[in-house]
């Protein structure tokens, strides 16, 4: 029996000793199968972004696309996740708040509250490690312009960063068809002049409607330093932080929207309904709509609504104070992974290929290249069957490296570096406002603000009598304060400069 028992010890010792050998020899080869594991799989990342038309069908296969090259270059792939614009706010707000895992977002209506918030990644040390592209691509001044209180938190994305304000987009199909000549359309008189031809001849047709929740938005020579409470006058010329609400500017643009609600021009709905403008022109519902302007505008227009589109800018080119950080591209902080997001920024301001699936789809399917050096859509396809019309570079990191659409000229990105160049520039362009001393005020003014924005910018009721009242209500919240905040950063930014 003892003999036996030795017996048994000895073998399980002799057991153990080759499981150990075994382990040993495997452990060597262990870090490398690990890093081949690590390798064959790839990083998952989750990537958001509005679209101001309908979501496209084929984003499942373009993101297929560009992420046979993301995972061979970062061993990254990537979730596209393309929200329409009036819902877009609002669900960043609850997946930021819930924590859900969200790793690149367009900063587009989020950058100032999810600052503000806390939400959003450090990037200067992941820029430095992971971003050398995009240092190339950007250069220091661009950068710096986004930075708030000189911590960097987002990239400005490469596009116009001046706008052709007091601009509108109307069907050439209707002017064609009343004979109205668009050579005589320059002033907003001229634009008033042709909205009165089109409703007396299509009073079923919306005359026009706001492009966002108000006509505002792109109708404007003031920087409004983030927000618009507290702003520049006279395209910011000078360095005087004044209330906006109690300016003849502000006055004279009421009353021109009122009268356009009056005479029928603006639909009884405009406060509430949500439609893309360019789905209701797609639609026949709608002759124009208030935008801005810039080099190649028109055709992007055209190619959204799918009808040809004139444009034409009654106020003048202007950059203002935040407009390189209007729409940065951020790394939240529900990020898991946010080095591999910094990589794969890096390799969508980079890759011409990556930039031109995302602006336009897979070659062959959703475009082709044309004679001219072009490109458009393939024959059969337009933008109303399109699996993947985003037609939106102006919101991506990098437009400048992306092919160009056809009715554009081939020098449309060179044109578009120069009228930045040319542009008006606010006195305070690279200025970011932080306001997070004065967030209790900024939370309450804009309730206010809220509750007035829509009904008085778009026409719906009397300027006389409401705005008076939404004044007293904005005083009562505190907006001298907020005003006094600005002009004290603005004060110390200059004095830096």
């Amino acid at each position: 029996m003892k003999k036996r028992k030795a017996s048994l010890i000895l073998l399980l010792l002799l057991m153990l000793s080759m499981t150990s050998v075994l382990t040993a020899c495997q452990s060597g080869d262990d870090s490398e199968n690990k890093t081949t594991a690590s390798e064959d799989k790839p990083v998952s990342l989750v990537l958001t972004l509005p679209t101001f038309s309908t979501v496209p069908q084929d984003v499942a296969k373009v993101q297929e696309a560009m992420n046979e090259i993301s995972r061979k270059e970062i061993g990254a792939e990537v979730q596209l996740q393309i929200i329409d614009s009036a819902a877009y706010n609002q669900q960043m707000i609850l997946m930021l708040a819930s924590g859900e895992n969200l790793d690149i977002m367009s900063g587009l209506f989020t950058y100032n509250s999810a600052y503000q918030k806390g939400q959003l990644t450090e990037l200067d040390d992941l820029l430095e490690q992971h971003g050398k592209g995009i240092i190339d691509a950007l250069g220091e001044e661009y950068i710096n312009a986004t930075r708030i209180n000189g911590v960097l938190y987002g990239l400005p994305n490469l596009r116009d960063f001046a706008s052709g304000y007091g601009s509108f987009s109307m069907r050439k199909d209707i002017l064609d068809k009343y004979k109205i000549d668009t050579a005589t359309i320059k002033t907003a008189q001229d634009v008033e002049n042709v909205f009165k031809v089109v409703h007396e001849n299509e009073p079923e047709l919306t005359v026009v409607a706001p492009s966002s929740d108000s006509f505002l938005t792109q109708y404007r020579n003031f920087d409004g330093l983030n927000d618009d409470f507290g702003v520049l006058l006279n395209y910011g010329e000078k360095l005087e932080v004044v209330n906006l609400f109690k300016s003849d500017d502000y006055k004279n643009y009421l009353q021109m929207v009122r009268r356009w609600y009056q005479n029928g021009y603006i639909s009884k709905d405009v406060t509430t309904t949500s439609e893309a403008v360019t789905t209701r022109v797609k639609a026949g519902s709608l002759f124009s709509y208030n935008t801005t302007r810039k080099p190649g505008s028109e055709q992007q227009e055209s190619n959204m609504t799918g009808t040809p589109m004139f444009l034409v800018q009654t106020l003048d080119s202007f950059m203002p104070g935040s407009s390189v950080a209007a729409m940065p591209w951020t790394i939240p902080i529900n990020s898991k992974n946010p080095e591999k997001a910094m990589e794969y920024l890096n390799l969508l301001y980079t890759n011409p290929d990556m930039m031109n699936l995302l602006a336009y789809g897979i070659e062959g399917d959703h475009y082709v290249g044309k004679a001219d050096g072009t490109i458009g859509f393939p024959e059969g396809v337009d933008s109303k069957n399109s699996g993947y019309n985003l037609n939106m570079t102006w919101l991506l990191p990098n437009e400048f490296i992306t092919k160009v659409w056809e009715g554009n000229e081939l020098s449309v990105w060179e044109d578009t570096r120069k009228f930045n160049e040319n542009a008006k520039k606010s006195a305070a362009l690279g200025f970011t406002f932080d306001n997070a001393k004065v967030a209790t005020e900024i939370s309450a003014v804009q309730n206010v603000y809220d509750e007035y924005r829509k009904v008085l910018e778009n026409g719906v009721v009397d300027p006389d009598q409401y705005l008076p009242e939404m004044n007293a209500k904005l005083d009562a919240a505190g907006i001298d304060v907020i005003i006094k905040e600005k002009q004290r950063q603005l004060d110390e930014w200059a004095a830096k400069k």
